[in-house]
């Protein structure tokens, strides 16, 4: 059985099962690298030099691996391994050279022969295990005269990024090897970056070693799989096969997708007894609430009421069954519901009227719940997410923000703000806003890059939730310069390399104290970003509807359960 994940409409996951046939014959692969190896290096000493042998099987049993001198029977000599699948570091290579036979028992399903070179004029750069199964890779190389050298990387082709390391010989470990992309190392002459005198192109293995198959289609309909286009079949390390797809006619409740997959020899198969079917999943789609605007009235004497929108669009209401708005940080308070239903909810918290900022909170009848900030203060409330993949864990303050009128001539109003560990944004000047009327606001923060939102105001506090900055501006380390490219990514390589404490390291975008895979997967996730124009007074590119009219009509939104 092996389990393929789906992405469907906005980030929706689902999970296939599909039955996979499974043969009898023995099979099995193994491979050295580098080979030849260069007396030298990455051996016990000057008389021998290192391999890595990578190895894996399948329905294989009594499994090892052999190596002998090239004469002797097969499957016999010195049995450095006898597990299914691994690697193993071989750093006694001599002159001689050695075969490394992978066998099931006294048969041998493949083998590898080492040779060797001898390391004195030879330079050279090699990575073990290449492709690589998982993130990382041993990197290896030498000059070959003992001159100074530097070694640079290149990712999908992009620009050098280096030097990462720096000396006439050495073998260092890549920790950030992602599938679908090419990493290729060179080595170069000197240390002024000019002649290339070694290279090897580093690959992650995206599918496992022995999986035939190679493409699929996915469609809402059987019929609608002949007209599908053919995608490339890639799967994380977990042999999952992550895809993107959206529905053309979604609804509330079951919806439904088929998928057909094509083998290395062309053949189309699915599931069922002879697997001649489509495989299928059913897809649970609910709707999700949102807060578009928040009005508060602190005109009474003893209550505050507040009215609030979802945002437009299907699935954003809070649905027809009354659920509850709670209010508070930390001890929630339950306010008072004066009406709900899918398209508006008046809630009053009783009690003498203060101007301040409310945290409210909503929680559907189905359990789903959306936060946000009603101010009688202020009339824009924005949400950030800074971090990719992970809570804020501290304040970011020195925050730049810019709110520019959507009309010639208009008001510009600059402000430096604060970011609090939920993602708000704190400090903001109290400017009025005109409901109906368009805006622009732009948001940068240190390490990250200029973001600009354009939005209509709505009645009350217009909230804006989830705006997304792209991390990963860290080079200059004086402030960065608007971009996030291969300079920052040298800066982050650089500093992955330094052991001890990452709290000073612009590179340590959580605030765990390091710089890791982490901190490379948000730069990689944001790579190529740049600062947006800064805005200025005039009208928006285009009207942006922020709240919508009161309905009672349930819509579908982008949530789903698993099956």
């Amino acid at each position: 059985m092996k389990k393929i994940f789906l992405s469907l409409f906005v980030y929706i996951s689902f999970l296939i099962t599909l039955v996979t046939p499974v043969y009898a014959a023995a099979t099995g692969t193994i491979t050295a690298s580098p080979n030849p190896c260069i007396l030298g290096i990455g051996g016990a000493g000057a008389t021998h030099c290192g391999t890595i042998i990578t190895w894996s099987t399948s329905n294989a049993s009594n499994v090892s691996v052999r190596a002998h001198r090239s004469g002797e029977a097969d499957c016999t000599g010195v049995n450095p391994a006898s597990v299914p699948t691994g690697t193993y570091t071989a750093n006694w290579i001599d002159a001689q050279g050695y075969i490394f036979d992978l066998c099931s028992g006294s048969s041998k399903l493949h083998s590898v022969s080492v040779t060797v070179t001898g390391g004195s004029t030879t330079n050279k750069i090699s990575a073990a295990p290449n492709p690589t199964t998982n993130s990382s890779t041993t990197i290896t190389w030498n000059t070959g005269d003992g001159s100074a050298g530097q070694v640079y990387v290149s990712i999908d082709g992009a620009s050098d990024i280096g030097p990462v390391w720096q000396n006439p010989s050495g073998s260092e470990v890549a920790p950030w090897i992602e599938p679908g992309s090419s990493y290729e190392f060179k080595l170069y002459q000197g240390t002024s970056h000019q002649t290339v005198i070694a290279r090897v192109t580093v690959t992650r293995q995206s599918t496992p070693p022995g999986l035939s198959t190679v493409s699929y289609k996915i469609s809402e309909t059987v019929e609608g799989l002949n007209l599908a286009p053919e995608l490339p079949y890639t799967v994380d390390a977990s042999g999952n096969l992550i895809t993107s797809y959206t529905f053309q006619n979604p609804k509330i409740g079951a919806n439904f997708v088929f998928v057909m997959f094509k083998d290395i020899a062309g053949k189309w198969g699915g599931c069922g007894t002879n697997q001649t079917q489509a495989c299928s999943a059913t897809i649970e789609l609910i709707s999700v609430p949102s807060i578009a605007s928040c009005s508060v009235d602190t005109s009474k004497a003893d209550r505050v009421t507040f009215e609030i929108l979802p945002k437009a669009g299907v699935g954003n209401g809070f649905g027809a069954e009354t659920g509850k708005v709670e209010m508070g940080d930390v001890n929630l308070q339950t306010l008072k519901l004066e009406r709900w239903d899918d398209g508006r909810i008046i809630a009053v918290l009783s009690g003498q009227p203060t101007d301040q900022v409310f945290q409210i909170k909503i929680t559907d009848k189905k359990g789903l719940s959306v936060e946000g900030s009603c101010s009688s203060l202020s009339q824009l409330s924005l949400g950030t997410k800074l971090f990719c993949r992970a809570p804020q864990t501290s304040v970011v303050n020195a925050v730049s923000l810019i709110l520019a009128e959507g009309k010639d001539k208009g008001q510009i109003v600059r402000s430096t703000v604060s970011i609090d560990k939920k993602g708000l944004v704190q400090g903001m000047t109290n400017t009025k806003l005109v409901e109906g009327q368009g805006y622009k606001v732009s948001l940068e923060a240190p390490k990250s890059v200029r973001k600009v939102i354009e939005f209509n105001a709505g009645r009350g506090t217009t909230i804006l939730s989830n705006v997304k900055l792209p991390v990963g501006d860290i080079f200059p380390l004086d402030g960065g310069d608007g971009k996030i490219n291969s300079a920052d990514a040298s800066e982050l390589l650089r500093e992955w390399r330094i052991v001890g404490s990452g709290g000073d390291k612009p590179g340590d975008f959580n605030d765990d104290g390091l710089v890791n895979s982490f901190d490379w997967a948000c730069m990689r996730f944001d790579f190529g970003a740049s600062d947006d124009a800064e805005p200025t007074a005039g009208p928006i590119s285009k009207p942006v509807q922020t709240s919508v009219a009161p309905s009672a009509t349930a819509v579908p939104s982008a949530s789903v359960s698993s099956i």
